[in-house]
């Protein structure tokens, strides 16, 4: 094998399209590693209509990585995140469902 897990599941989270949890299983198809990211959301509820988009989701702040098999874990922060500017028709024209083979 050439990658080291065997196959790989990702939540995403339906409204943000983060990914909080990740689950990697090995060759043998046995949970190998939990991956879970600590996100910040900007506001204290929903964002307002006319915020831009780059204050619109989600920040990642940590990880967590938790290997299983061994034990082990390891803890990853930022201290600082920062979101790209895009404009509304980049970012739909990034996640247009048409396109989600693009770059195979």
């Amino acid at each position: 094998p050439h990658h080291p897990s065997g196959r790989n599941l990702l939540y995403v989270h339906t409204a943000t399209y983060n990914s909080p949890l990740a689950l990697n299983f090995d060759h043998d198809n046995r949970l190998w590693r939990v991956m879970y990211g600590v996100y910040e959301w900007p506001f204290e509820g929903p964002a307002p209509a006319d915020a831009a988009p780059a204050d619109t989701v989600p920040i990642w702040r940590a990880g967590v990585s938790l290997n299983v098999q061994n034990g082990n874990a390891t803890h990853y922060w930022s201290n600082t995140t920062s979101i790209p500017e895009l404009r509304r028709s980049a970012v739909k024209r990034r996640f247009d469902v048409s396109n989600l083979s693009g770059g195979r």
